[in-house]
């Protein structure tokens, strides 16, 4: 029996039932006009599914626009739970491949790391994400992600260095970790995590854990 892509072949057929509605008009729209827009999806999501379509169906130009335009997205909205959402479809589906929309993931948490650290609820989605997505977290390791979260700030103290802290946590006393955070710049009552994730607290308490910078 054939499969259906060569029965589509046969009969001269594209079937469509199968892909996202949106992406699908968003695909025509660009054949037609070499240019799409969002208009009920989020643009970050829209954007891979996009990409998504033009990678199944081979339109590479397609594919590169939506990139592009996925990459601009993450520099405005990296915080909202839309590019949470994004990140979960790219490692959940075949997208997982893709190494465009990966790598601009990892840069995306990256350059972020400081400001996820903190414990802003805004940033939950993305933090599930991360907990739950064993394929980005690898990157993000290997990538030196622990290195960006724990880099030492050069304006923050007159000592020239960040406000260095040790946490008491019992996974992070095991190690003993330190990390240095630019605190001075943060409202008194704003809590902040340690590198592992724990000890949600705010500077006063955090005070009585601070540490001279390491030589």
């Amino acid at each position: 029996m054939a499969d259906s892509s060569s029965m589509e072949a046969q009969e001269s057929k594209l079937n469509l039932v199968n892909d996202d509605p949106e992406a699908v008009d968003a695909m025509i729209n660009y054949l037609y006009h070499f240019d799409y827009a969002c208009s009920i999806t989020t643009p970050l999501v829209l954007h891979v599914r996009v990409l998504a379509i033009a990678d199944k169906y081979f339109i590479e130009r397609l594919k590169k626009l939506a990139a592009d335009r996925f990459t601009e997205c993450c520099k405005s909205e990296w915080s909202t739970a839309a590019f949470a959402e994004a990140v979960s479809e790219i490692y959940s589906t075949g997208l997982v491949h893709d190494l465009t929309l990966r790598c601009t993931v990892v840069n995306t948490i990256k350059e972020n790391a400081a400001e996820l650290r903190l414990a802003n609820p805004e940033h939950s989605a993305l933090k599930d994400v991360l907990l739950t997505t064993s394929e980005l977290g690898a990157e993000l390791f290997f990538d030196g992600i622990v290195g960006a979260m724990t880099a030492e700030s050069k304006t923050d103290a007159s000592d020239g260095y960040g406000t260095w802290y040790r946490c008491p946590g019992d996974g992070c006393s095991e190690y003993g970790i330190a990390f240095s955070v630019q605190s001075s710049h943060l409202p008194d009552e704003h809590a902040f995590y340690c590198p592992g994730g724990c000890s949600d607290e705010d500077k006063d308490w955090w005070s009585q854990y601070r540490i001279d910078p390491p030589v």
